[in-house]
Parts: C-alpha cells; structure tokens; sequence
C-alpha cells in the first residue's frame, strides 16, 4: 500500500480506483514473488494485471515504464550503504539526465 501511494504522488500519475487497485495488487504480486523486489519487477506484475483484467494500458503503466528507464532505481548498494548518503536526483524535463550528488 506506500509503494502505491507513493507511485500515486509522482507527477502526472493522478491514480483512479482502478488504476490504484492494479498498481497495489501489482505490487503485491512483486512483493510476494520477489527476493530482492526491483521495480521492474513491479512493472512487470503491472503489465499481467492489465492483461488479466483485458484494461488499455494508461498512465500508470507509462508513468511505470518511465521509471524503469532510469537504472537509478537498480539496487547498487546495500540498504545500509544507500542510506549513509544523501542523494539528489535532478529529472530536467527536457533530456532526462540523471544527476546524483553525494552531501
């Protein structure tokens, strides 16, 4: 349920009923299935949701694949390594370059 509340707080991913329930059931599926649980793992799970249930891929599924397309979200660290950093993630709209800074 954060994974899908949190995936609804992106920009432009104002999630519907529907929408919200395929993302949470999505995300429990990769959950369940997965050891580590990536976001593509997630994503995938998104697409057999909408296949299952015959639905238009929307913009869950875009805003989905949108993320994925970035490897700053490929585990690199071990949680505890990860968050002995700050980061800052700059998403310009116009190229989409990742940048990360250490503080």
């Amino acid at each position: 349920m954060r994974f899908r509340e949190s995936f609804s707080r992106l920009k432009g991913s104002k999630l519907g009923s529907i929408q919200r329930n395929y993302v949470h059931e999505a995300a429990s599926r990769a959950l369940s299935s997965e050891e580590p649980c990536e976001l593509r793992h997630i994503r995938d799970r998104l697409h057999e949701v909408y296949q299952e249930h015959e639905a238009k891929e929307d913009g869950a599924v875009s805003s989905m694949e949108e993320l994925c397309r970035f490897p700053l979200f490929e585990p690199k660290f071990s949680p505890a390594d990860f968050f002995q950093k700050s980061w800052i993630i700059e998403l310009p709209p116009e190229n989409r370059t990742v940048t990360e800074a250490t503080i």
